[in-house]
């Protein structure tokens, strides 16, 4: 089975160009001029403007930021090897692996995180092929190995710019040490035109849900959360799914390249160190630009000036609401007394993730700490409660 994308973006070192392909392995031509009048592009981004905003307005929890990132690094994909390439130029607090050459949506089931990183991302793009995990079973049949593999191929052929999208892989592929040893080999290695990868992740209570938490896949893989589910019924969010997609065509997303080849040919100083600082900048620039000319800036503002999403500090901020929000049972709630706090505790997530436990309770530094102690591991997980009673 051919797992590669079609049709395919190939950078021609030659023409310097960029070609477009009906396969990885294909000639293919140059990529075709996208013409369209005021009137259609503005209404192309005012497509873009009302994806993010259908994800920040009709959901419980906004989202929109998030939504916002991963169209930007969708639209900026063919290029991140151009980003990769400035950062080895930059001083040494910056370095190619720094730039993400694959993203991933992640979160709990019916968040949307399929409809936007398959089902838009694939209109918008004009992409054929969104794999599934469910039919790497037949390279192998361990999944996440084949997974890896194809993954490693795919970023060591020579010539595809195309991001290599997967939907519903499982989070612990992350953990895996093959994965991140590929993963590294390749973010470390590769110079000049590589591709990228896209997934989307079902994150789950047992250990196939856990992604890595690890430094050297997070600065190399970029985790979007999706966790919050959609305002009102299900028939409700069908109808403005479908509506959205009824809408999605590519030409935004190819005049986007055209754009973005056209911006990379002479990058002043000052831009060099503006995409130093942040990877998305050269989309970010371009988009803005067109936003702007539409009056149709202000729509998303608010996201464009925030920095990167960091999925690092989501988890931080939102471990405990993610416990209250996902307890099926009140018994699944535990109360430990202490001195000056109850803390709360999900036995559910514990039992399933670490097996029995022994919980210990210390009052430092004007806080609370709750110790984990996996009793047939000998390992101790430490967690500051900031909750009062």
């Amino acid at each position: 089975m051919d797992y590669f994308p079609k049709p395919a973006l190939i950078w021609n070192n030659e023409f310097e160009k960029l070609f477009t392909a009906s396969k990885v392995g294909e000639g293919g031509q140059v990529l075709k001029q996208v013409s369209l009048s005021d009137e259609e592009l503005k209404e192309k981004l005012q497509l873009f403007c009302d994806i993010v905003n259908e994800y920040d307005t009709y959901k419980l929890s906004g989202e929109g930021w998030q939504t916002l990132g991963f169209l930007l690094y969708l639209y900026e994909a063919p290029f991140i090897w151009r980003v990769r390439d400035l950062y080895d130029l930059a001083d040494k607090s910056k370095h190619r692996e720094d730039v993400p050459i694959a993203v991933a949506l992640i979160g709990q089931g019916k968040t949307g995180k399929s409809t936007l990183g398959r089902r838009l991302a694939a209109k918008l793009t004009g992409a054929l092929n969104f794999t599934g995990s469910g039919e790497f079973e037949e390279r192998n049949k361990y999944v996440n190995k084949a997974i890896s593999d194809v993954i490693n191929e795919y970023l060591q052929t020579s010539g595809p710019v195309s991001p290599l999208m997967i939907d519903d892989v499982r989070p612990d592929l992350t953990t895996r040490q093959y994965f991140e040893d590929m993963i590294k080999r390749n973010s470390n290695s590769i110079t000049g035109p590589m591709p990228t990868a896209i997934f989307t992740m079902n994150k789950e209570d047992d250990s196939k849900g856990v992604v890595s938490n690890r430094h050297e896949i997070a600065r190399r893989i970029w985790f979007l959360s999706f966790e919050s589910s959609f305002k009102g019924n299900s028939k409700e969010g069908d109808l403005k799914v479908d509506e959205l997609l009824n809408r999605a065509d590519s030409d935004l997303y190819y005049l986007c390249q055209q754009l973005l080849e056209e911006y990379f040919k002479d990058i002043s100083e000052e831009d060099a160190i503006k995409i130093q600082a942040d990877f998305l900048y050269p989309i970010k620039k371009i988009l803005k630009d067109l936003l702007v000319k539409y009056d149709l800036f202000q729509e998303i503002e608010k996201f464009f000036e925030k920095d990167n999403y960091d999925y690092a500090l989501y988890r931080g901020k939102s471990d405990w609401h993610m416990l209250i929000e996902q307890v099926k049972e009140p018994d699944d709630f535990s109360f430990i007394e202490s001195s000056y706090k109850h803390n709360l505790i999900n036995k559910r997530l514990i039992n399933c993730q670490m097996g029995p436990i022994k919980i210990m309770v210390v009052h430092r530094w004007g806080c609370t700490i709750i110790i984990f102690r996996v009793s047939m591991k000998f390992l101790i997980v430490v967690s500051m409660v900031l909750l009062d009673s």
